[in-house]
């Protein structure tokens, strides 16, 4: 009979412990749960969720520069520095047209070069005319025009090859030649678009 009573004493013994060690663990497994299990955040700025692209990053929203793409590829000749081309000028401030026109020095030379007869006629100061001119050039400065014309240039239907330094005075001198009635009137601009050879020194043509 004790060896029952002691058995059974036992055996309460024994379930009374396993209740009391097991308790201490829930507790345990209470108090540490909300740090080690199921982490939450709030703000979709931590850098761990939901990370926002930079609009200022390079790689982020990448499109076409339409400044560097729109643009093709353009003629740079400066137009400025190249001969003129074959232009016709017409007054009709009177009665009767006139007009002179505006060539080129490769069309100048291959008039000069041709058959028919012409008269080559150089507007500059007398300076800039001994000091460099075409061959074959008859000087009348641009501001003698009206004056001198009708005594060196008695033909009016003679081919007239008008020419400067940089084209004004030959456009201004033209200009006046075709007014007076001269009929064949072409102003190539200035001795700096003439490409061919020039002389210097005083001339019996001046």
């Amino acid at each position: 009979m004790k060896r029952i009573l002691l058995i059974l004493l036992s055996a309460i013994i024994l379930l009374s412990g396993c209740r009391t060690t097991k308790a201490p663990e829930s507790v345990s497994g209470a108090a540490n749960g909300p740090s080690t299990t199921n982490p939450a955040y709030d703000d979709d700025t931590s850098p761990a969720t939901n990370p926002a692209p930079d609009d200022t990053s390079p790689v982020a929203n990448l499109t076409p520069d339409e400044s560097t793409t729109a643009h093709t590829v353009t003629d740079s000749t400066d137009e400025s520095t190249t001969a003129p081309t074959t232009t016709d000028n017409t007054d009709e401030g009177g009665d009767d047209e006139m007009s002179y026109s505006t060539i080129t020095a490769q069309e100048a030379k291959q008039i000069i070069d041709g058959d028919e007869e012409y008269i080559l006629l150089d507007v500059r100061t007398e300076a800039e005319y001994l000091q460099q001119r075409i061959d074959g050039a008859i000087l009348i400065p641009h501001t003698e025009i009206n004056t001198a014309a009708p005594d060196k240039l008695p033909d009016k239907d003679m081919i007239i090859i008008v020419y400067c330094r940089s084209g004004a005075r030959s456009a201004a001198a033209s200009k006046a030649l075709a007014q007076m009635g001269y009929t064949r009137v072409y102003d190539f601009g200035g001795i700096i678009y003439w490409p061919y050879d020039t002389i210097s020194g005083n001339s019996a043509d001046k």
